[in-house]
C-alpha cells in the first residue's frame, strides 16, 4: 500500500510541476486553455 501511495504522490507532483513550468515558460497550451475559458493571462 505504501508503494502505491508513493507512486501516486510522485506522479501527481511531477504532473503539477510540469504544468507550472509550462505556465512559467508561456507554453501555447496554458495560453490556449486560458483563452478557451476567457481568463485574463497578461
Amino acid at each position: 500500500m505504501y508503494v502505491a501511495y508513493l507512486a501516486t504522490t510522485l506522479l501527481a507532483a511531477a504532473l503539477t510541476g510540469s504544468a507550472a513550468v509550462a505556465n512559467v515558460l508561456r507554453h501555447d497550451y496554458p495560453k490556449a486553455q486560458a483563452d478557451k475559458i476567457r481568463v485574463d493571462h497578461k
